[in-house]
């Protein structure tokens, strides 16, 4: 499914932009932001660099929110930052839903960058960028002061099936403690019954879920390392990599990364000072849990 950007949403990539450019000439030039006059960049790239002249194609997942909405709105914190580097670029954004299949989206032409690519994950034959966004499987608890959980204790924890940290929880903890949702909403809605004592779930999504629910719930322990979200494209396409490189580190040197972190998540989460439990460090990154989730997490383990 191809998206292409709304007027709202237009109007949401002209304003990160204008963001960019005023940290920018301020940093630069010292020039103040009332006298900034947004001018339209010359085209950075051209095929054979980018499928099609004067547009940058970005492959998302539409279903993974807060990264990019479940409706044709397009939004979200891919959204956003692929729309940042796409006007830096002087290019059209355009968006492709390409579910996670981020590796066949590139290799089957379908665009030229994709957005949400675990840093753990290694593609041959992908390149991929400085992470834009820490992550880590985490442990939310109502208690902002929660003790951190121990192997073998009596604990009960809820997360959703198929997700990686449902592997990470299972790995640390008693199966018979550990409930498996269909969705992360069930899941903090237990923690929010009492049902159980903490929720396991990607750091960033279960931030995003809270803070857009009448649930009280905090990060309070890492079940993994932090690993992080990055952009991925074709290895050989040197000239858009080194581009893309360039530009996502000036958005995050200026300060343009953190305010779109702030914007889906209320503020900005710094994992490598949050607790882990007592498995974290050994625990595989997100990106390099095993594959067949569904059926290492589904609660009878032999399911297909």
């Amino acid at each position: 499914m191809v998206n292409k950007c709304s007027f709202s949403n237009k109007l949401i990539v002209s304003l990160i932009a204008a963001a960019v450019a005023v940290l920018l000439c301020v940093a630069v030039a010292g020039c103040a932001p009332s006298n900034y006059d947004p001018q339209l960049k010359d085209p950075q790239l051209k095929t054979p660099d980018i499928l099609e002249n004067g547009k940058l194609k970005v492959g998302v997942d539409f279903g993974n929110p807060p990264f990019a909405g479940e409706t044709s709105k397009a939004a979200g914190i891919d959204i956003d930052v692929a729309s940042a580097i796409a006007q830096e670029l002087g290019l059209e954004v355009e968006f492709v839903d390409v579910g996670t299949s981020s590796d066949l989206a590139l290799s089957n032409k379908k665009c030229d960058i994709v957005m949400g690519v675990s840093k753990a994950v290694n593609v041959e034959e992908m390149w991929r960028s400085d992470v834009y966004i820490k992550t880590a499987c985490a442990l939310f608890a109502k208690d902002e002061k929660a003790s951190i959980p121990v192997a073998g204790g009596a604990d009960k924890f809820a997360t959703e099936m198929a997700s990686q940290s449902a592997i990470a929880c299972q790995s640390q903890f008693s199966a018979a403690n550990i409930k498996l949702n269909g969705t992360l909403s069930e899941s903090f809605e237990m923690l929010e019954k009492g049902e159980v004592k903490y929720v396991a779930a990607d750091a960033v999504i279960g931030t995003y879920s809270v803070n857009n629910s009448d649930n009280d719930a905090y990060l309070i322990a890492l079940l993994s390392k932090v690993s992080g979200y990055c952009i991925g494209a074709d290895k050989t396409k040197t000239n858009l990599t080194n581009k893309v490189s360039a530009i996502l580190g000036n958005l995050s040197k200026n300060g343009v990364l953190e305010t779109i972190e702030k914007r889906w998540l209320g503020k900005t989460l710094d994992l490598d000072k949050v607790q882990m439990t007592a498995g974290a460090a050994n625990q595989a990154d997100a990106g390099e849990l095993e594959a067949g989730v569904y059926s290492q997490t589904h609660p009878n383990n032999n399911t297909p």
